[in-house]
């Protein structure tokens, strides 16, 4: 019995709680191992981050308030009349008709009728325009009954472009102001006594394809008082011509109105022997004819020249001119007959 107890008490020693150990003692660190040349170690702090700045608070709007109102853009003037320049002109390939020009708000209810001149209107369209308006303008726009002839054309007439009617006179009448020969009708100068040219009025104008193709002006000499010592001038490059039963020779050429640069002529058949240019200039009336085409050529020369560009609708000059001495004096016969080229 003594034996079970004391093996109880052994056993419930060895099964209770464990012994508590004191804490160790702490252990300082090691002092830095400084060497004699090597400097003293520095320790530096890192700087504190600086606050960022506060955002600032919105603005108080009065709702009451009108709102902003945005920089007006710089105004564009707009023009509301054409300046004077536009019916200004040097010569006819200036003028164009056109009614949609600055300041005309009725239009052109009958067709146009307006003149200007093409380069300054090309100007004038890059701008700004002011725009009609039914109240403003078209209640000043008179009532028209269509009863005229409609302009084909345009020229530069004193300096100032003028619209033109088929038979070539201004639209507006004003062949007082703008005096101007009768179309078809030839105009004939000569300082040699007693000789003219006859022309017989053809069609004032014909259309541009047909001239091109080939066209005869039939016109006759007219000598009344036959001089004497006459020496004729060469009409040609080569002095291949001779005159004809009149015995004057003379020069035939289609130039352009407004540019002599642009012209048709037989003016160059190669070379001819030099020969004598006297002839005797006889009494009576002596029929000639003139074939012509309407395209640029000076003639065939000696290496066949092809005919140039084709002449475009306009103006046109048919030119007949004969020109030498008598007795020594020069003399002049010139004849003129206007030609209009239409589409």
């Amino acid at each position: 019995m003594r034996a079970l107890f004391l093996l109880a008490f052994v056993t419930g020693c060895m099964g209770g709680a464990p012994r508590e150990h004191a804490p160790e003692p702490p252990v300082a660190p090691a002092a830095p191992v400084v060497t004699p040349d090597a400097p003293t170690p520095v320790t530096t702090e890192p700087a504190a981050p600086e606050p960022a700045p506060a955002a600032p608070e919105p603005a108080l709007v009065d709702p009451a308030a009108p709102a902003p109102v945005a920089p007006a853009a710089p105004a564009v003037a707009l023009l509301a009349s054409a300046p004077a320049s536009l019916w200004a002109c040097e010569k006819d390939s200036d003028c164009i008709v056109e009614c949609d020009i600055p300041g005309n708000c009725c239009g052109a209810p009958c067709g146009c009728r307006t003149a200007v001149n093409r380069h300054v209107l090309a100007e004038l369209k890059t701008q700004p325009w002011k725009k009609c308006t039914r109240e403003e303008h078209h209640s000043q726009c008179p009532a028209v009954a269509c009863a005229h002839e409609p302009a084909t054309g345009a020229r530069c007439s004193e300096g100032r472009c003028v619209a033109v009617t088929e038979n070539f006179r201004d639209v507006y009448g004003l062949s007082s102001r703008v005096p101007e020969p009768a179309l078809c009708v030839a105009t004939v100068n000569s300082t040699l006594p007693g000789v003219t040219v006859d022309i017989p009025s053809p069609s004032c104008s014909m259309p541009v394809a047909a001239a091109r193709a080939g066209q005869v002006l039939d016109y006759a000499i007219v000598v009344t008082e036959a001089p004497e010592k006459h020496v004729y001038d060469k009409v040609d490059a080569g002095g291949c011509k001779d005159p004809g039963a009149s015995g004057l020779l003379f020069r035939q050429s289609v130039v352009k109105a407004d540019d002599p640069d642009v012209a048709y002529g037989i003016f160059d058949t190669g070379l001819c022997a030099p020969g004598d240019r006297t002839s005797e200039v006889v009494v009576g009336t002596h029929p000639e004819k003139f074939t012509w085409k309407a395209v640029e050529w000076s003639g065939p020369s000696d290496f066949g020249n092809p005919e140039g560009a084709p002449f475009e609708p306009g103006r046109y000059e048919i030119r007949l001119v004969a020109t030498g001495t008598v007795g020594g004096s020069p003399y002049r016969v010139e004849a003129t007959l206007p030609i209009t080229l239409v589409p």
